[in-house]
């Protein structure tokens, strides 16, 4: 099976495209002095801004931090701008085997639930790899989090 980090995404998203141009105007700045801030190459937030590619989990997660406001928001699918960074920023890796020992399963049993081939787990974990976003957003659904707790990022978890 081919490595699902290795994958090609084209994922297109008008409300991510839509939210980030909302984003630049709010913040009286351009592409390239965002891209200059959350340290992403101008090429990415270019084809983020003009074409709405949703990028990697990695760099969604450098413009959230760079923004502060959290991942639903930056993807357009909330209107709360509210974030609470966590006092003690902890690993996607760290997070999902602290909620999977929480609930008290495998990640076999994950996988089979959410439809993902359980050897995906396995790679995130031991490869220390992000799976892409369109991967965390089942995940935390499934344990009731929101994306920035399972990714780490901060200590509330709704």
């Amino acid at each position: 099976m081919a490595n699902p980090q290795n994958r090609i995404t084209t994922k297109m998203s008008e409300k991510f495209k839509d939210r980030l141009l909302k984003i630049l105007d709010d913040e009286g700045c351009s592409k390239s002095e965002l891209a200059r801030r959350s340290r992403i190459s101008y090429a990415v937030m270019s084809h983020m801004t003009v074409y709405g590619i949703v990028p990697t989990t990695a760099i969604l997660i450098k413009l959230a931090n760079c923004l502060e406001f959290p991942m639903a928001y930056i993807l357009g699918e909330s209107d709360n701008k509210e974030f609470y960074k966590s006092e003690v920023p902890t690993t996607f890796h760290v997070r999902l085997e602290e909620l999977r020992k929480e609930k008290n399963t495998t990640y076999p049993k994950i996988a089979n639930i959410l439809n993902f081939p359980d050897s995906y787990f396995r790679i995130w974990i031991y490869r220390r790899s992000l799976p892409f976003i369109d991967y965390i957003k089942p995940i935390a659904e499934y344990f009731k989090v929101s994306i920035d707790y399972l990714l780490g990022r901060t200590d509330y978890r709704d």
